[in-house]
């Protein structure tokens, strides 16, 4: 049986790796903050807070904020010890 805790844990880690990827998405296409929550329409409260880690991506979060970057997203699978 997988624990709560592990879920916590693993939603943690999920949860840096999209802010980290979606904050290196907006740097390499050169937008700033501010810029990627003009191109979003939202406010840059919420854009810090999603590159700070401190909300619940979605799946609508990455597909809008890789967009306004310029990139998709790619899901993969990997076994615990890392094998695909």
């Amino acid at each position: 049986m997988v624990s709560k805790q592990d879920i916590l844990a693993e939603k943690a880690r999920l949860a840096g790796l999209a802010s980290f990827v979606i904050d290196k998405a907006r740097k390499r296409a050169g937008l700033k903050r501010k810029d990627l929550a003009n191109k979003l329409g939202i406010p840059p409260s919420r854009v810090t807070k999603v590159l700070d880690g401190q909300s619940n991506v979605t799946l609508q979060t990455l597909a809008s904020f890789g967009l306004a970057c310029g990139v998709r997203f790619r899901i993969s699978v990997v076994r615990e010890g890392g094998e695909r």
